[in-house]
């Protein structure tokens, strides 16, 4: 969790997650689904890009929210990021985004290239998704299943209190 109080894996705020649909409460944060949550992000994502019609305004939405960019559009009319930056209209945390983005992205694409070593043995994680009533707990899920207590804790982080959710029929 950040110092925004943005959380999981995409660092949705809370109010932002509620916004896109995720159940954030005493029970359960969405936001800490991998699942749940990469969804979400490719959702707020393309919201963006739609919204600005160009992909680095779209990630430099996605981290600082609309209305800076919105702002900075009105401010300096349609001159794209880099333009916007250097006329000091995006916050530097914004403006620092995009570029570590596209940075990733080129590592990523040639990894051995900039020093790192990609396992040859990573397999991607394999599990069954199943719906169980609403208030179950995860040891006594983990009993049954005949698995450890720990892997369902996790596969389902988004469970803040051990257990599925009481106010709902499945989960």
């Amino acid at each position: 969790v950040s110092v925004k109080d943005a959380g999981g894996p995409w660092q949705f705020i809370p109010s932002t997650a509620r916004k896109m649909g995720m159940r954030i409460d005493e029970w359960v944060d969405e936001r800490k689904d991998y699942e749940k949550s990469t969804i979400y992000a490719a959702k707020y994502l393309r919201y963006f890009y739609n919204t600005f019609n160009d992909w680095h305004l779209a990630l430099a939405g996605y981290n600082c929210g609309g209305a800076p960019i919105r702002s900075a559009l009105k401010a300096c009319g349609d001159v794209g990021l880099w333009e916007m930056g250097r006329q000091g209209r995006l916050s530097f945390q914004a403006g620092g985004y995009v570029p570590r983005i596209i940075a990733m992205i080129i590592i990523m694409e040639n990894p051995e290239a900039y020093g790192y070593v990609v396992p040859d043995d990573i397999e991607p994680l394999a599990y069954d998704k199943i719906y169980v009533p609403g208030g179950l707990s995860l040891s006594f899920m983990a009993e049954v299943l005949e698995v450890k207590t720990s892997t369902l804790e996790r596969l389902n982080p988004e469970l803040l209190r051990g257990a599925t959710p009481p106010d709902v029929e499945l989960y």
